[in-house]
């Protein structure tokens, strides 16, 4: 959230080395993009890990966030 406090525009933010994502990780994210439109800004998910692709299929909020989904090759 101090992170896109002082973003300039938009924050992008790297979840390509998340091992393993809770119920609390996902209401955290559901929570920066909220603020961030409240902001007027932009948080973006610009890189995914299987895990975090994983919920956001289980709570099937992909449109929601607005975010491209990348898989990479190896897990195609």
């Amino acid at each position: 959230i101090d992170a896109l406090a002082s973003a300039d525009g938009h924050l992008d933010i790297d979840l390509s080395a998340v091992a393993e994502i809770d119920t609390a990780g996902f209401q955290l994210l559901m929570l920066v993009k909220r603020e961030a439109r409240r902001l007027g800004k932009e948080a973006r998910i610009v890189a995914h890990s299987e895990a975090v692709r994983e919920l956001i299929e289980f709570y099937n909020v992909a449109a929601a966030f607005a975010d491209p989904l990348l898989i990479p090759a190896q897990d195609a």
